[in-house]
């Protein structure tokens, strides 16, 4: 191997070591992975200094939405606000975060749709649920299905399904 080939081989190695950490790095910091791969494979150890020194806001700053920012959303929507963010919350196992923010939205869901007489959305309620069971919450998930059942809500399969699930985890606990 000549010296050329040696410095340019090594220079390689390094690029490869800087992107594999800095992946790791920003997957640890619950960055989409398949993104944040295509970043460090191209930035190489600029891409190590991005992950180990983040800047601007945190990634989590939907947790510090107060109720009065969701009041543009639209929660009537085929896909839900802040679906993306919440599956992320679950997805990367921040369950008391998620709960956190489906707390706040499943509020303002049923205050809009019984000011507009609509039936209330199931997808905010079943997130709910399932994030709570995820936690060992059966007790508040329970009553978290109680309460979209017992609301204005339309007659399809989701609310089928949920009160499927409802019975039968009533069933478990007696």
């Amino acid at each position: 191997m000549t010296d050329t080939s040696l410095i340019i081989f090594f220079i390689a190695l390094f690029w490869l070591v800087s992107a594999a950490l800095a992946f790791v790095s920003g997957a640890l910091q619950g960055r989409p992975r398949v993104r944040w791969a295509w970043i460090s494979l191209i930035s190489g150890p600029f891409g190590l200094v991005l992950a180990l020194f983040p800047h601007g806001e945190p990634e989590n700053k939907h947790s510090q939405r107060s109720r009065k920012e969701y009041a543009d959303e639209d929660f009537f929507k085929s896909t839900p606000p802040l679906s993306y963010e919440v599956r992320q919350l679950k997805r990367t196992g921040r369950y008391d975060e998620a709960a956190e923010m489906l707390e706040i939205l499943v509020d303002e869901v049923e205050r809009r749709a019984s000011r507009s007489m609509r039936p209330m959305p199931a997808w905010y309620h079943q997130q709910l649920a399932s994030v709570y069971k995820a936690l060992g919450k059966t007790q508040q998930e329970i009553k978290i299905l109680h309460r979209f059942l017992r609301g204005e809500v339309a007659d399809n399969a989701a609310v089928r399904k949920m009160q499927a699930r409802l019975s039968r985890l009533e069933k478990e606990r007696s």
